[in-house]
């Protein structure tokens, strides 16, 4: 038999996506109103995406290294689904590995001539920020 408890919203963890308190659930309801920052952005923490594309960009600033990030960074961002295809097309799998490969050769060579290096080593997170900082710099806006 299972016997109603209180929880509380650190219980469940700042990520939790259960409703919000009063929908229907019962077990939202009862839990306490939820702070007002219990979920704000999820894996990008307390920082916006333009605040990331901004911090990225800061670590960009060589013009060989803005080059090679963006003829790379769209290699590596095809080769994910070409990756994801190859189990089921012959051969296919020398093109995403090939892709993958020389994308992030692209990405090192260009932060060799920026002589910094690459931002994911001090935060994990700045992988997924690449993708959108060169739709930014596409777009004329990074």
């Amino acid at each position: 038999m299972l016997v109603p408890t209180k929880v509380t919203w650190s219980e469940l963890g700042r990520h939790t996506r259960l409703p919000p308190p009063g929908t229907g659930d019962p077990v939202a309801r009862r839990l306490p109103a939820a702070p007002e920052r219990a979920y704000r952005g999820g894996m990008l923490g307390d920082r916006s995406w333009d605040e990331w594309i901004s911090e990225y960009s800061k670590s960009h600033t060589h013009t060989v290294n803005r080059f090679c990030h963006t003829v790379g960074i769209p290699m590596i961002a095809a080769s994910v689904p070409l990756a994801a295809a190859s189990p089921f097309v012959p051969r296919l799998w020398k093109v995403p590995t090939a892709l993958f490969v020389v994308g992030w050769a692209f990405q090192f060579v260009g932060h060799a001539f920026e002589r910094k290096p690459p931002e994911f080593l001090k935060d994990w997170r700045f992988l997924f920020v690449g993708l959108r900082w060169w739709a930014a710099k596409v777009a004329g806006r990074a």
